[in-house]
């Protein structure tokens, strides 16, 4: 089995597939690779209104594992 560090290695085209195919470490993965990343552009979209960009962060990607998830 892989540690999350490892599946967090993979790109993200990986991560979404494995997510399709019921990976939840892949889920926590793709969390872990792009959230810091994506909080820092919201942040400065948001007037670095904190729990502004963590809350548009967080519905971010349950679309988007949500998608994933349907693609299995």
């Amino acid at each position: 089995m892989d540690s999350p560090q490892a599946v967090q290695n993979d790109s993200g085209a990986l991560i979404v597939t494995r997510i399709g195919e019921g990976d939840a470490l892949a889920e926590s993965a793709l969390v872990d690779k792009y959230y810091k990343s994506l909080h820092f552009i919201l942040m400065r979209r948001c007037n670095n209104d904190e729990q502004l960009a963590a809350d548009i962060a967080q519905d971010a990607f349950i679309v988007v594992i949500n998608k994933a998830r349907e693609k299995k």
